[in-house]
């Protein structure tokens, strides 16, 4: 939904030297960086006193403008509007009092106020991101009735370059009727070609059969039952009003012409373009008669254009030409829309009780909410939670690993599972590990001890080091070690002895050898277990000396050689005569 201002029908002091009549632009009132500018008509003394004593020189026609392909025709025809009764006269000079504009909350469940409709426009010569507005009423299917300077600005460039409408709007996003848009404008030549007020009417063809929803109301303009009051409508966005919402007023007729009527309806700015009606009291009708259009700065009276015969024509012919189907556009009992009976969110168009807060969404599940019409979404409800449900068929977050979500909090769970040591996972200790061990991986291992240790055992199955060949480890230290495991003698690796061999033996790697000793000797014992020699036969061995068998003591062979095995044999002998007599 767009944001809007409606055109200004301003009331502002008369300013020498100024071309008349006058659009008057209002200051800029900024939405969304778009310049909403408020402009309306005003007149001079002159031109009014003109417009109420003197009829147009030439008639009026119809001028038609084809947006689409920039064509512009004048229609033949000219006719005038049906004389009125009462009496021609000066511009009133009676005093204005300012009063409040009566508001209409929910338009669209009036049968006449729902045909009232807010225009937005933009002309060719205005400033970039500037936009118009004006108001209306629609008149058949696709037409609304409008000011013609509200579609032709004789200082913006001439036809407005597009326009869109509005029925029935009561408030920021709040129209029931969507928006629809232009294919076609057309205004009057004393409008076009003379900027005169008294035809001062148009009406735009609009794309979309809008009007098939509103409805239209009848319309007068022969007057024949005119009463001296006359109503006003319109959408004010000057002394306090925003533009917004409409408000009607009512006030006497005070001036009447062919074209015109003056009166004294509480008119401001936004109203420009709105509807003039009457009502008869006896048969509780409404017709439609005629659009606010300008006014008089010296007295504050405003005027509006009649609706003459001539704009009836106008919208005959529009209405025979087609329109596409209404635009988006609410779709449920009216009585719902706007009505804060909650927010309706399949109706076709923005629910403004949607804006409301407090309100029941109806048409969503349970726990969504409307972002547009058709459309609910459902809002995670996190606030406070990192974890668990987040009411919308989600979670609100993900626990770290060791973690559970309990009531929306991560709780971490303490986790031993094959751990003798270290850390829980949740600030606590699975166990400590004994003197001389460490934790790893939450196992306790031993912590080798190799401090000032170059070998040895680590006093956990390892070791501090390997020596080099020909040391050994002794106490950590890599020192000489006494190899004697397989020597009987000689040295020991480490400047020390594996021992001593007998006087008869010398070492020979590592192990005693006897030596023979058969130095001098030609038989007998070599003193290894060896013999020296044997004597031939008649000889006998004594001291290592072969000699004869009877030489010196006549005993023939050597006691400790020789006789010896047999001196032993006799002795048994005796011994064991000896036992057997006792």
């Amino acid at each position: 939904m767009y944001t809007r201002i409606t055109f200004l029908i301003g009331l502002l002091a008369l300013q020498p030297g100024l071309a008349w009549p006058k659009t008057v632009e209002g200051p800029c009132e900024y939405r969304d960086g778009i310049c909403y500018r408020a402009i309306g008509e005003v007149v001079s003394a002159e031109q009014m006193e003109r417009y109420l004593t003197t009829t147009p020189a030439e008639p009026a026609r119809i001028v038609v403008h084809d947006p689409a392909t920039g064509r512009t025709r004048v229609l033949e025809n000219p006719v005038y509007g049906s004389p009125a009764p009462g009496e021609e006269g000066a511009a009133s000079d009676r005093e204005r009092v300012p009063r409040a504009l009566s508001p209409v909350e929910r338009p669209w469940l009036h049968d006449l106020y729902r045909t009232f409709v807010k225009i937005e426009v933009r002309f060719p010569a205005q400033p970039a991101g500037t936009i118009s507005v004006c108001s209306g009423t629609m008149i058949g299917a696709h037409t609304v009735l409008t000011a013609g300077h509200c579609i032709y600005s004789h200082e913006d460039g001439g036809w407005a370059e597009w326009a869109y409408v509005y029925p029935a709007m009561a408030g920021y996003h709040s129209t029931p009727y969507g928006e629809s848009s232009m294919a076609g404008l057309a205004s009057t030549t004393w409008w076009v070609e003379d900027q005169d007020h008294r035809g001062d009417t148009g009406v735009i063809r609009l794309a979309e059969n809008t009007g098939d929803l509103t409805g239209w109301p009848a319309v007068q303009w022969d007057y024949s039952s005119l009463s001296g009051t006359i109503n006003s409508g319109g959408y004010p966005a000057d002394e306090g009003y925003d533009g917004y919402w409409l408000y009607v007023d009512s006030g006497a007729v005070e001036d009447l012409t062919d074209f015109l009527i003056c009166h004294g309806a509480h008119t401001i700015a936004g109203m420009s373009g709105g509807p003039g009606w009457l009502y008869d009291d006896q048969t509780q009708e409404r017709h439609l008669t005629a659009v606010n259009s300008f006014c008089y700065l010296e007295s504050g009276q405003c005027c509006m254009t009649r609706y003459i015969d001539l704009i009836e024509q106008q919208r005959q012919d529009s209405e025979a030409e087609p329109a596409g189907p209404a635009s988006d556009h609410w779709v449920c009992d009216l009585l719902y829309f706007s009505s804060l009976d909650g927010c309706d969110c399949q109706c076709g168009l923005w629910d403004p009780d949607c804006d409301q807060p407090g309100q029941a969404v109806h048409g969503c599940e349970q726990d969504e909410r409307c972002i547009r019409p058709g459309t609910c979404i459902c809002d995670p409800r996190c606030d406070g939670r990192e974890c668990g449900p987040d009411g919308c068929g989600s979670v609100c977050g993900w626990c770290d690993a060791g973690a559970t979500c309990d009531d929306g909090a991560c709780v971490c769970t303490p986790d031993c599972t094959g751990r003798q040591c270290g850390s829980d996972g949740c600030g606590g200790s699975c166990g400590s590990c004994p003197d001389g061990s460490e934790c790893r991986d939450g196992t306790c291992a031993c912590i080798p001890d190799c401090a000032g240790k170059a070998c040895g055992p680590d006093g956990c199955g390892g070791t501090c080091g390997d020596c080099e060949p020909g040391l050994g480890c002794v106490d950590g230290a890599c020192t000489c070690a006494p190899d004697c495991a397989t020597r009987q003698c000689g040295p020991d690796g480490c400047g020390g002895s594996c021992g001593e061999c007998a006087g008869d033996q010398e070492c020979v790697s590592g192990h005693c050898i006897c030596t023979d000793n058969c130095i001098g000797r030609e038989c007998g014992s070599d003193g290894c277990g060896g013999s020296c020699g044997s004597c031939p036969d008649g000889r006998v061995c004594k001291g290592g000396q072969c000699v004869g068998a009877g030489d010196g003591c006549g005993c023939g062979a050597s006691a400790g050689e020789t006789d010896a095995p047999w001196l032993a044999f006799l002795l048994l002998l005796v011994f064991l005569t000896y036992r057997s007599r006792r």
